[in-house]
């Protein structure tokens, strides 16, 4: 009788993130309000608040905000608005804004609109101040470093507020801006991992397993070990098609003694494997066809013998023609035996290995 132990063990999740922060989002003003992003991420387009008038670009190269602007603290309504969108399966790590913009250099003397600013964000519900500072009628770059808008995987909407206006005689109050840069990184969701089971079916083991966010390109790896230290690929297959939830399964042949199993996932920013492996150990003593691999002209059969004597390995095809045939002793444990083929054309065979009623057979196509 067969003795299986069977185990399930659990995988790890990872993601990936570029290590350097780029440029995921970029406004230039040069006659348009809409932003530029990269190919994991859809910058939006700038928008204004309630309270602040008419916006317009002057030169095709600049974009001012006219009116509306508090003379005193924050209008939770007075804001210049621009956001940036991760695509499906991806997520924003962002670290910093740089803001080029200024005041109005109208009015006597020089200089009408804000004198303050202030950034803030969506992930708080535009709450607390990201940066803050004053600005003049000259353009500066403002840098705002942001430490925790991390593995966003919606929207993110930032808010610029101008605010203690003062106006010039004749002037006019104006935030204008030359260049909105939003640094950061886009990286792909994590990817779950859920578990790997294993169980035996009809001599072969079936490896199931599940992974949440899996972006299309992916390669899935099964490896097998015997020894637990040495893995080597036993099937490999790519996901075509992004998934929020994803089931996979493969079969391979039932070792005899003890075979372990792990799941390398990768692609081509990402590596996961296994946390641990998946072992079964099959304490079987009966007579077991373990592989089949041809060379040139034959077979090389890996063979569990349960006790010494003599053996039939045979050969046939398809419609039951007997092509090989030979009785040998052969001893109690593992061996590889050789199989003629003869320059068979590419078909369905069935090897049988057998002694009086104990019978092992493996169906291939050589």
């Amino acid at each position: 009788m067969k003795k299986l132990i069977l185990f399930t063990g659990f995988l790890l999740a990872f993601r990936s993130e570029q290590a350097h922060s780029q440029s995921i989002g970029n406004w230039t003003f040069n006659n348009t309000l809409a932003g530029t992003g990269t190919p994991f991420n859809l910058p939006g387009a700038v928008t204004l608040g309630s309270a602040v008038g008419s916006g317009a670009f002057n030169g095709g190269t600049e974009y001012y905000v006219q009116s509306g602007w508090p003379a005193s603290g924050i209008d939770l309504n007075a804001y210049i608005e621009f956001s940036v969108t991760p695509i499906a399966f991806y997520v924003l790590d962002i670290t910093s804004i740089n803001l080029r913009m200024r005041r109005s250099n109208t009015g006597s003397p020089s200089g009408s609109g804000p004198t303050s600013w202030a950034v803030r964000s969506s992930v708080d519900g535009f709450t607390n101040d990201l940066g803050n500072g004053s600005m003049t009628h000259n353009y500066a770059n403002y840098l705002v470093t942001i430490p925790a808008i991390n593995g966003i995987a919606t929207t993110v909407t930032f808010r610029v507020y101008g605010f203690n206006s003062t106006t010039g005689t004749g002037g006019s109050s104006r935030l204008v801006l030359d260049n909105i840069s939003l640094l950061g990184a886009t990286g792909a969701l994590a990817v779950k991992m859920n578990t790997l089971d294993a169980m035996v079916k009809n001599d072969a083991v079936v490896l199931k397993w599940s992974a949440d966010d899996v972006i299309a390109g992916t390669t899935f790896s099964i490896e097998e070990s015997t020894d637990g230290y040495s893995f080597r690929s036993i099937h490999q297959f790519i996901e075509n098609q992004s998934k929020q939830k994803a089931s996979y399964s493969h079969q391979t042949k039932l070792l005899h003694g003890k075979s372990l199993y792990r799941i390398k996932m990768k692609t081509s920013t990402l590596e996961v494997t296994a946390s641990n492996v998946v072992p079964i150990v099959n304490t079987s003593s009966g007579l077991t066809i373990e592989s089949v691999i041809a060379v040139g002209e034959q077979l090389n059969v890996a063979i569990h013998i349960p006790t010494n004597g003599v053996y039939s390995i045979q050969l046939f095809d398809t419609e039951g023609k007997l092509l090989f045939n030979v009785n040998k002793y052969l001893l109690a444990g593992s061996t590889t035996q050789q199989v003629l083929i003869n320059n068979n054309s590419k078909r369905i065979m069935l090897l049988k290995v057998s002694k009086g009623s104990a019978t092992s057979t493996r169906r291939f196509i050589l």
